[in-house]
């Protein structure tokens, strides 16, 4: 029994902390499981993807790649989230995304497009539970600007480029879980759906009549929390 006790006062602390500290700040990321954010940015989201495609078409019985035919994508985010807690409860917290997406199409005429994304907000997060792991609910809106450069061939051979400029307002919510696993880390995961408008600015050198495309997206998204401890007085 004498040895138990020390090895139990060692044990508790690490499973007693609260969720957040009154009055502490925290640093946060995270990244999609899957869906969400593919084209338009999403909260909270960091990380870099590839893919590729290529046509194969059937002569005299013979399957082959069509010479000329491929479409390569890379994109890449960073997405920091800085917050403070009112509460041991409730934490609000801001909310910044550079997001760069570039496409080349390699085929009859080669295209490249890419386009790069900054996006800023505020998020307001509640926590239903004060202990080491808790579900909680989470609000976020904000907004952002892109630019977007077309590089073609026309069918004539000559080379163009169009530039377009869109604002990105965008409003989500999340319902998630957070696990805190030390004093100074937590992990979360949440099921976030986000609606951003893309809305035409009057710049560059394309006319459009349009008002705004309306962009629902959905996603699971895994995240880590650093927790900058207060120190005692």
């Amino acid at each position: 029994m004498k040895k138990i006790i020390p090895i139990l006062s060692v044990l508790l602390p690490l499973f007693s902390f609260s969720q957040n500290e009154k009055g502490g700040f925290f640093l946060e990321t995270g990244v999609t499981m899957f869906g969400g954010g593919d084209y338009m940015p999403f909260v909270g989201k960091t990380g870099i993807s590839f893919w590729q495609s290529k046509t194969f078409v059937n002569r005299d019985g013979e399957v082959v790649e069509l010479v000329g035919e491929k479409y390569h994508v890379t994109s890449f985010s960073i997405a920091p989230r800085f917050g403070y807690c009112l509460t041991k409860k409730l934490s609000v917290g801001l909310d910044f995304q550079y997001f760069r997406n570039y496409n080349a199409y390699r085929g009859a005429y080669d295209d490249k497009e890419n386009y790069r994304n900054i996006i800023f907000g505020i998020f307001l997060r509640y926590f239903i539970l004060d202990k080491k792991h808790s579900p909680f609910l989470e609000l976020a809106s904000g907004t952002g600007f892109s630019k977007n450069v077309d590089k073609s061939v026309s069918s004539g051979g000559g080379q163009y480029e169009r530039i377009k400029y869109y604002n990105l307002p965008y409003i989500s919510g999340s319902l998630g879980y957070s696990f805190r696993i030390s004093p100074r880390f937590k992990l979360g995961i949440a099921a976030t759906v986000q609606n951003t408008f893309e809305k035409p600015k009057d710049k560059g050198n394309v006319e459009t009549d349009i008002d705004r495309i309306s962009i629902l997206e959905t996603g699971l998204v895994a995240s880590i929390t650093y927790s900058f401890i207060k120190k005692k007085e």
